[in-house]
């Protein structure tokens, strides 16, 4: 994008088939759009607008340096260990909600953790598998959220957020 942005304001998909990942520069989903990535992608910034969607759907997520996700929307991914996040420090902790949904696998998904307890890890986050094969979501360590304690965490009726022991606190 040679130092501009690359703006999303439709729903569709994003595929990169390079075999080493083209750098998509900054990318903007706005406009209430809903951008599905369909295989792995890398880009140095990602900003998703007010009542926009950005979903990785089972893809590794790469930003090509260290940095947070603008997240005014919703960010949605399975939680899958193919799933990984590179160089991503969280994914909203101002705004926005992440949502975890699942592959229709009964697993145990760890819930990803940008701090272990010592920095704000997401703003609200939402378990909603609505999978016949429900997944089970655990905590790996500590873990934050800037949002209310009325609105920061929704766990969808049927899943399962279990805590192992960790520290769960809010921060607002």
């Amino acid at each position: 994008t040679k130092g501009g942005t690359l703006t999303f304001d439709g729903t569709g998909n994003l595929t990169d088939n390079t075999a080493s990942l083209q750098d998509l520069g900054a990318l903007s989903i706005s406009n209430n759009s809903t951008r599905t990535q369909t295989t792995a992608a890398k880009m140095t910034s990602l900003t998703i607008a007010s009542g926009s969607t950005y979903d990785i759907a089972g893809n590794a997520f790469n930003f090509s340096a260290s940095n947070t996700v603008a997240n005014s929307g919703t960010f949605r991914l399975q939680g899958t260990s193919i799933e990984t996040l590179t160089n991503v420090t969280n994914l909203g902790t101002a705004a926005g909600t992440v949502v975890y949904y699942g592959r229709n696998v009964a697993e145990t998904i760890t819930i990803k953790s940008f701090g272990g307890g010592t920095t704000t890890d997401y703003y609200n986050l939402t378990i909603n598998d609505t999978n016949t094969n429900k997944a089970t979501y655990v905590l790996g360590n500590a873990l934050t959220l800037a949002g209310t304690a009325a609105g920061a965490l929704t766990i969808a009726s049927g899943d399962t957020f279990d805590l192992v022991g960790n520290n769960f606190s809010f921060s607002a």
